[in-house]
């Protein structure tokens, strides 16, 4: 994934932007999905 970063710099433009964009979105939506399954696993625990 750290790779596909580079090549996006390397390569600029919007092209560049976009994949960096499309990456970013993605792990923040898995990130957001294990948060909601942690929540759900263990709802005792407040953050």
């Amino acid at each position: 994934m750290e790779l596909d970063i580079l090549q996006a710099i390397q390569a600029g433009g919007n092209a560049g932007l976009l994949i960096i964009g499309i990456v970013l979105l993605r792990v923040e939506r898995r990130v957001m999905q294990i948060e909601m399954h942690l929540k759900y696993k263990c709802p005792k625990s407040d953050g």
